[in-house]
């Protein structure tokens, strides 16, 4: 019996205490006026959607900028037409695939480090005395060892030329070098001949999207042209000359 007495006092207590606190609130609430207080939560519902406002707007531009960036690639829009080097914005990588030529380019350093690394691992070489149809047994660096460096890194030195200048205003120059040098080196290795078409092809596209096309060239006129136009500024003149004589 005492234990339901103590509950039924507990639950008496905390009833008590919530009548009380409710008390104390409206008492607090009817202190205030009621302007005052229509106002401020009008300042607070207002600044918190600011807040919200302001944040999604900041999310849209987001999603704006990588969407418009995701559909440049897309659609091919990076890259065809003239740009200023110096409003770029973003990474150096960024910066390049929005050169014209840039994309072929990065393309071709990407082909050249694949085949670089295929030609260093894969066993390409037969053994020594092996019959000339005989399969590859050894790699380059098991053939020449570390000189097997000097074979690999002129192909990756000229790519690498023609990224470092990607942002250059010399940089056509240098990618129709760089593309020269690549098809001299695939005489020796034909699969680099790939690499090279992609630098000719960024040199010949930035000039074309950069400079714009070529205009015609005048058809070359015939000597029976010529001396047809000279008698007949000579007929034209001829009335001036016999008018002046009469005088």
């Amino acid at each position: 019996m005492a234990n339901k007495r103590d509950t039924a006092a507990q639950k008496r207590a905390q009833k008590n205490r919530a009548a009380r606190a409710a008390l104390e609130a409206r008492t607090t609430a009817a202190a205030i006026p009621r302007p005052a207080r229509t106002a401020a939560a009008v300042s607070e519902a207002t600044a918190k959607k600011s807040k919200r406002s302001a944040r999604a707007d900041s999310r849209a531009g987001q999603k704006v900028d990588e969407a418009a960036t995701r559909g440049g690639l897309m659609n091919g829009r990076l890259g065809e037409k003239p740009v200023d080097i110096e409003t770029l914005e973003g990474g150096f990588l960024r910066k390049v695939v929005q050169v014209p030529g840039g994309m072929q380019v990065l393309m071709s350093a990407s082909l050249v480090a694949v085949l670089t690394i295929m030609t260093a691992v894969v066993h390409t070489i037969p053994p020594e005395g092996a019959p000339p149809n005989a399969d590859g047994t050894r790699t380059i660096f098991d053939v020449y060892g570390i000189k097997a460096l000097l074979i690999l890194a002129p192909p990756v030195m000229v790519v690498g030329n023609a990224l470092l200048f990607a942002l250059s205003p010399k940089r056509r120059r240098m990618w129709t070098i760089s593309a020269v040098l690549m098809a001299a080196f695939s005489l020796f290795s034909i699969q680099f001949l790939f690499p090279a078409g992609f630098l000719a092809y960024a040199s010949m596209r930035s000039r074309r999207i950069e400079d714009g096309p070529r205009r015609p060239r005048r058809p070359r006129r015939s000597e029976a042209e010529d001396e047809a136009e000279d008698e007949a500024e000579d007929e034209a003149d001829e009335p001036d000359g016999a008018d002046g004589d009469d005088s």
